[in-house]
């Protein structure tokens, strides 16, 4: 009998490779070789290949194996055995065929180029949607995955969302790019953000579902990738916000805002991180500054932008590293300075730095949207943003803002700061007795996940995937909190809140909202409108905690 290949640690090594795969790249190609890729080193097999449905035939998209087990070239097709089709037919656990070559479940003309005996074939899906299927080729099946498929279906559920957001992108870009050609960039808002609901609901699941391992006892390696894949799952939601930020033109919902306050809650998290790298943030705001017109949240995003700008710069550097703001009156207005004691930026790079998508950081590390971003939001405060010469010796950026007119007209700010991370699990009681808390969301891997972890804060739970299902269950408020995902089908969450306002308004004080969507204008002012609490995905364990202590609090 074989050793299984498959140690303690490779299920969460897993899952960081996947959540690999989805954030570095988007590439559908790159995605699902480095899903190839990485099954192969960690199950040690003679060949896995990536098989995805082309109408009646099915295709080899991806395949790695050592020499001399490569046979399978990239790109053959062939036609699946209607018992292989039923056999797959809305399964989700692997199907293990031993001897393979005795098997009429395999093709004769796939028989041919496999040398290996054995095969395990993992269904890739996204809820009740095939996107392909991942073979693993063995001589031997080593004695572990026969009786351990939850692995593999892990995985395998892990490689379908990376598939689909793959997927999700080249679709969207080629979208984008006729667009482009036909001049209709006013319509690039709205297709970013569909494509931000369908990646934020994947990440929301990967971030709870790793951070839910973090209280399991794992080993030292163990921890780490857990850490890592946490860390990841949070970059990819950066990148989502950072291209519904970019694709969103036009004036905000605006309010008075107190620029002190916005520099004072764009470094606060900052400090504390970046003292781990050694980078010191001091902040110097003169007193008594005029209101500035404008989105607080939007300008701490260019605050938060322009920092971790100069964060990357200052990294690894063997000097004192300093990152300087000033906040000072400029006439009639205010001016911003955000600067640091790096080298300075060339003057072959100054011309081009808000330029979208252009990046000198390393593939992975950014976006190149962050300085582009910067920029938009200022100018639709009808501010500047330039760059110059810090006397730290390094960059400075200024940004300057009008003051706020005595008659402007605003409406209050939607969603609010991400809150700080709470002290610690516990458990959630109002009178004594656990929050009961119904959850409305389409999606079911995001059902399961958000449910493990409410039940590990001592919550009990009730999931709907629809808005009728929802407004059925909770309309004889029975619930403390309904949480309710904004574009959940049936009833979505506006027709789904005007409902209970109108049959059952007790409801409404209960209602929170998820959403992927939370820059969407339509959203925003329904959101402000009704002043209840949001999760913006892809949120973790520490939001819904501060959620359910609200709803501890209210009683």
């Amino acid at each position: 009998m074989s050793e299984s290949p498959i140690r303690e640690l490779e299920p969460v090594a897993t899952f960081a490779a996947i959540a690999r795969a989805l954030t570095e790249s988007l590439e559908l190609s790159e995605v699902l070789r480095r899903i190839a890729s990485e099954m192969l080193a960690l199950t040690q097999a003679q060949g896995v290949s990536v098989i995805m449905p082309r109408g009646e035939e099915a295709e080899f998209v991806a395949h790695e194996s050592p020499p001399p087990h490569s046979r399978i070239p990239v790109g053959y097709r062939f036609r699946p055995p209607q018992d292989l089709e039923a056999q797959l037919s809305g399964r989700r656990e692997p199907l293990t065929i031993l001897n393979l070559h005795a098997s009429p479940l395999i093709p004769e003309d796939i028989k041919a180029q496999i040398e290996a005996r054995d095969l395990i074939l993992v269904p890739l899906r996204v809820d009740a949607e095939l996107h392909g299927v991942l073979g693993i080729a063995f001589n031997e099946l080593p004695e572990q995955m026969r009786w351990d498929p939850a692995l593999l279906r892990a995985v395998g559920d892990q490689a379908a969302v990376a598939i689909r957001n793959a997927q999700l992108y080249e679709s969207e870009r080629a979208a984008t790019e006729r667009l482009v050609q036909a001049e209709q960039l006013s319509t690039l808002g709205r297709v970013v953000a569909r494509v931000a609901h369908q990646l934020n609901n994947p990440l929301t699941t990967v971030r709870l579902l790793a951070e839910s391992l973090e209280v399991e006892p794992l080993t030292a390696v163990a921890s780490d990738h857990v850490r890592s894949l946490t860390q990841e799952a949070q970059r990819a939601g950066m990148v989502v916000q950072d291209l519904l930020l970019f694709a969103r033109k036009g004036r905000r919902a605006f309010s008075a805002v107190d620029v002190a306050e916005v520099v004072h809650e764009a470094i606060v998290a900052k400090r504390r991180r970046l003292a781990g790298d050694g980078i010191t943030l001091e902040d110097d705001v003169a007193p008594e500054l005029p209101l500035v017109h404008g989105d607080g949240r939007a300008l701490r995003q260019v605050i938060a932008n322009l920092v971790d700008n100069a964060a990357h710069v200052l990294r690894g550097l063997p000097d004192e590293r300093r990152i300087a703001i000033r906040a000072v009156r400029d006439g009639d207005g205010v001016s911003l300075h955000v600067e640091d004691s790096g080298p300075g930026i060339p003057p072959d790079l100054a011309a081009r730095i808000f330029e979208p998508f252009f990046t000198t950081k390393p593939i992975g590390e950014g976006t190149g949207l962050g300085l582009a971003i910067a920029k938009e939001i200022v100018e639709v405060h009808d501010g500047t943003l330039e760059i110059g010469r810090s006397s730290l010796g390094g960059a400075a950026f200024r940004i300057r803002l009008p003051a706020m007119a005595a008659d402007a007209e605003f409406e209050a700010p939607a969603v609010a700061a991400e809150p700080e991370p709470a002290a610690g699990a516990g458990t959630e009681l109002v009178d004594g007795r656990p929050v009961r808390v119904l959850v409305i969301d389409d999606e079911t891997e995001l059902q399961r996940a958000l449910g493990h972890v409410l039940r590990y804060l001592g919550c009990e739970t009730t999931s709907a995937l629809d808005g009728e299902q929802g407004f059925a269950l909770a309309r004889n408020g029975a619930y403390d909190l309904v949480l309710c995902d904004i574009r959940v089908p049936g009833l979505d969450g506006p027709e789904l809140y005007e409902r209970f306002a109108a049959e059952a308004p007790a409801v409404t004080r209960t209602i929170a909202f998820m959403t992927g969507d939370s820059l969407s204008d339509e959203i925003r002012a329904f959101l402000a409108s009704t002043g209840r609490p949001v999760l913006v995905k892809p949120f973790g364990r520490t939001q819904l905690q501060e959620l359910l202590h609200s709803v501890r609090a209210r009683g």
